[in-house]
């Protein structure tokens, strides 16, 4: 009995596969790099050889066995032997015949080995797509494995990283903002082909984003609560805001008036224009009125009038109020004030520590100084409150909180800072060259309103904030 190769790849196919087919008297064998996939020949028996990606059958009367490495068996006359990988080859094993010279004969075996042909082709291409379809299988099926194991590994280091920069947040934000940087780089050149797992990416990548977002990221496109060039075109058409549940109310000094703004109703509503509105620094809520303030004056604002308040002559950098009492901030004197009839009286049993730039109040009173430091002071005394993280002061200007939320928010270098009430750090909100012209709280949404130049009132939510 010997062999006789029936299919071999071409030159082509083996250059752009890798596979090379060396057959020699007892070995037959496709080969590539450390990869052998073959069979070993002896007297009437094969033995298989798998190492590396591939298959090795024997078709016997129409059955197929597939062969595992180093297993042996019997050859006979008439069996077919598929070496599979990228490539494909054949082995028929046939009776050795002696040479006959009658010509009878000879065209007798050839008709036999014609038809013999004829059957090979058929039974080959059926055993072939049998195979390639095996083939193709276990190739899905592995390359689908290694792509979760690859996955599952990007991930890990990716949730690590975000630990990493959590836990060194409150002290060292701006270090905590690089290291999430970095891993959303990574996330992003990291490419799947299982749709599962490409969304499975972009929600990482959407994780790291907020993250960024909240210390600081620019370019961050916050909702739009109200445009203001609704009420006039071109930007920065006013100077400041106040808030009090949904309703705003808008200043502008070059127009000497006030707009009160609805923001779930997204009306407009012109309250008064007064030439006290043009000296305004500030406008506040007290219950059910709205006040303003400027020159060391307090004035009432109303429904088409301005009526200035009775009170003695001091020097006040900042008013606000609560529950129907109002309050300044006196630099001067480095104190608090609270208005008593038309007599400041003084609030704070000690003096200010520093000077400061705003004041916020919600039942306690806290101020910003000039060094960006938050002081918190409870019935006159103040009480300690350290902050996690203190920035460098650069232009630190209105400080924000109320009792209906558990933040307090702060402009220092053209952004907003905001802190929990424990004094740890929750966000650094960056817009970039849109600069910052007022801020307030919106308590129904638990949100902080931003006035920028752009003219628009951006509201960062609290999802976006802790």
């Amino acid at each position: 009995m010997e062999y006789r190769i029936r299919e071999r790849p071409s030159g082509q196919e083996s250059e752009a596969a890798g596979w090379q087919l060396r057959a020699e008297k007892k070995r037959i064998f496709l080969e590539r790099g450390m990869e052998r996939i073959g069979v070993e020949l002896g007297k009437r028996k094969l033995r298989a050889v798998i190492e590396g990606e591939g298959q090795v059958a024997i078709v016997r009367e129409g059955k197929i066995a597939y062969l595992s490495n180093q297993s042996q068996g019997e050859i006979r006359t008439g069996d077919e032997v598929w070496i599979v990988t990228e490539v494909r080859v054949k082995i028929d094993f046939v009776k050795k015949e002696k040479i006959k010279k009658e010509i009878f004969v000879s065209e007798r075996r050839w008709f036999d080995q014609r038809v013999s042909k004829e059957l090979n082709v058929i039974l080959g291409v059926g055993v072939l797509a049998i195979l390639l379809g095996i083939i193709v299988l276990g190739y899905q099926k592995r390359s689908s494995a290694m792509e979760q194991n690859k996955f599952e590994s990007v991930k890990k280091e990716f949730n690590e990283e975000l630990k990493r920069a959590q836990e060194i947040r409150e002290k060292e934000p701006d270090k905590s903002l690089e290291i999430v940087e970095k891993a959303v780089e990574k996330l992003r050149e990291r490419k799947f082909k299982k749709s599962d797992l490409t969304n499975e990416i972009n929600r990482l990548t959407e994780e790291g984003i907020s993250y960024q977002n909240k210390l600081g990221r620019e370019n961050k496109n916050y909702e739009v609560a109200y445009n203001t060039k609704l009420i006039y075109e071109g930007e920065r058409q006013f100077d400041g805001l106040a808030s009090k549940e949904s309703v705003i109310y808008l200043w502008s000094k070059e127009r000497a008036e006030v707009i009160a703004v609805n923001l779930e109703m997204q009306s407009k509503d012109k309250i008064v224009a007064d030439e006290k509105i043009g000296k305004t620094e500030g406008v506040f809520n007290n219950g059910e009125r709205w006040y303003g303030y400027g020159e060391n004056k307090v004035w009432e604002i109303k429904r088409n009038a301005v009526e200035e308040s009775p009170i003695e002559s001091l020097e006040i950098d900042q008013v606000s109020a609560w529950k129907g009492l109002i309050y300044a901030l006196n630099n001067e004197q480095r104190q608090i004030v609270k208005l008593s009839g038309s007599s400041w009286t003084k609030w704070n049993n000690t003096p200010l520590p520093a000077t400061m730039t705003g004041m916020a109040i919600d039942g306690d009173i806290w101020t910003l100084s000039e060094g960006a430091q938050i002081y918190k002071f409870t019935r006159g005394e103040k009480v300690n409150f350290e902050m996690s993280f203190k920035p460098p002061a650069v232009n630190p200007g209105k400080i924000i909180t109320s009792d209906k939320v558990n933040i307090v928010a702060f402009i220092n270098d053209d952004k907003v800072w905001i802190y929990g009430k424990n004094g740890k750090i929750l966000a650094r909100l960056n817009f970039g060259k849109n600069e910052i012209v007022d801020i307030a709280i919106e308590n129904p949404k638990e949100a902080v309103l931003v006035l920028a130049a752009d003219g628009n009132i951006y509201r960062v939510k609290n999802n976006e904030i802790f």
